[in-house]
């Protein structure tokens, strides 16, 4: 990586709700307590969890620490000049979600809204989320195939 990233993380969830504005800070980008909780509800409502499970469970901890390691990937491909544009995190989005829908008999526009809705994006988030993963994945595949044993 060109420069090191830094992270700042606040350990615990309960200090996050208490009213600490961001619960990770990540080379710069804060996550606040309104991302997390965001996250946290659309993989309960995914999950089909009540939020007493969720908590028992740690879902609030394994998404904070997901999406940590989601930023961090998306900023080291970032920094490797590894970039995805709108146009591919779309047609990913469109052949790994849409399609199955439609197959489904779903309409097109109601399966892409449905599925805004099942993970609590917009579109523009949507896409911006994807385009990080997929850099991310492509960073992980370039250094993967590119490492060897000695």
């Amino acid at each position: 990586m060109a420069r090191a990233t830094t992270i700042r993380i606040t350990t615990t969830i309960t200090a996050a709700l208490a009213g600490i504005a961001a619960v990770a800070t990540i080379a710069g980008d804060k996550m606040t307590v309104i991302e997390l909780d965001r996250l946290v509800r659309a993989t309960m409502t995914q999950q089909r969890l009540s939020q007493t499970e969720a908590y028992r469970n740690g879902l609030p901890q394994q998404i904070l620490d997901q999406e940590i390691n989601a930023r961090i990937f998306s900023r080291a491909a970032r920094d490797a000049g590894l970039f995805v544009d709108n146009r591919s995190a779309a047609q990913f989005v469109r052949n790994a979600f849409i399609e199955p829908l439609v197959a489904q008999g779903v309409h097109e526009e109601d399966a892409l809204q449905y599925m805004l809705r099942s993970v609590g994006m917009s579109e523009g988030e949507l896409l911006a989320s994807v385009r990080g993963q997929m850099a991310a994945e492509n960073l992980i595949k370039a250094v993967s195939f590119g490492a060897y044993a000695p």
